[in-house]
């Protein structure tokens, strides 16, 4: 065998090595020697990765000399059915959109790889990758009128259009200056205890854990305080709940609105607010 010769995997035996057996009258005596080369190909690793904030799978292997396919299944389904994977610089990759049935839950997904080999694969193997990865479904935070500052980690976010995950850290600052306390609520409006980094439910700037469902958010202020306040001490017919009075007050409300009368209460706010 000479040098410069490539061997594909696989087990030879008709080649002979030249052995130098002596030396006599100055001459080197030589004989060949039959031997049997094996050459076995490389593992390749293959991995799986998963992004919840663009949905994409990944599957990578560690060799780009991989010339089969891959079947993939997810929950024990199959999800992908024999897909190439692209070479990409030193590894192959195969990226790919998917979702879960349920995409309102965080849940942990079991994930099976199976390489099929093909009759160029010469130099790598890959075995088949059973695994899990994690999904987490995207949450969104709904805030009030009130002017509200948002952050997510370092970067500005902006509730309705970023996305949020469970588990994002979550900056929240009340904008006006009279700012007394947070009123959160779930989607449904039942009130939720949030997990804080810093400050509570009484500081005007608070760092949170974003909890695993929507949220609504926003906050009280000293002057809707007072205001209810004088609501509750007013004996008005405009704050009257009774069904019969309002309908009254509607018809006196419109004459005072025709004829231009001053539309205070007793209780310093405008009639009815």
């Amino acid at each position: 065998m000479s040098n410069g010769v490539s061997l594909n995997c696989g087990t030879y035996e008709d080649y002979k090595l030249r052995a130098y057996i002596g030396y006599t009258n100055s001459n080197w005596e030589t004989a060949d020697l039959p031997v049997k080369i094996v050459v076995e190909p490389g593992e390749a690793e293959i991995t799986v990765s998963y992004n919840s904030i663009t949905n994409k799978l990944t599957v990578s292997a560690t060799s780009r000399y991989l010339y089969g396919t891959f079947d993939i299944y997810i929950d024990g389904a199959l999800a992908f059915d024999d897909v190439a994977i692209e070479r990409y610089l030193n590894t192959m990759q195969f990226l790919a959109s998917w979702l879960p049935d349920n995409i309102t839950q965080n849940l942990t997904h079991t994930i099976k790889v199976v390489y099929n080999p093909s009759d160029k694969d010469n130099a790598y193997v890959a075995s088949d990758y059973e695994g899990a990865f994690d999904f987490t479904a995207k949450r969104n935070i709904i805030d009030g009128d009130k002017s509200i500052s948002f952050c997510k980690g370092t970067s500005v976010f902006v509730p309705g259009q970023d996305t949020l995950l469970a588990g994002d850290e979550i900056t929240a600052y009340a904008g006006l200056p009279d700012f007394r306390y947070w009123v959160i609520t779930d989607s449904k409006g039942n009130d939720v205890e949030l997990e804080f980094i810093s400050g509570d439910m009484n500081s005007q700037k608070i760092i949170f854990i974003m909890p695993e469902f929507d949220m609504n958010i926003d906050y009280v202020c000293q002057f809707e305080i007072d205001r209810q306040e004088a609501i509750e001490g007013c004996g008005c017919l405009c704050h009257n709940d009774n069904p019969i009075v309002q309908f009254f007050w509607r018809i006196i409300l419109f004459f005072m609105n025709l004829f231009h009368i001053e539309n205070v209460c007793d209780c310093g706010y405008p009639h009815g607010s």
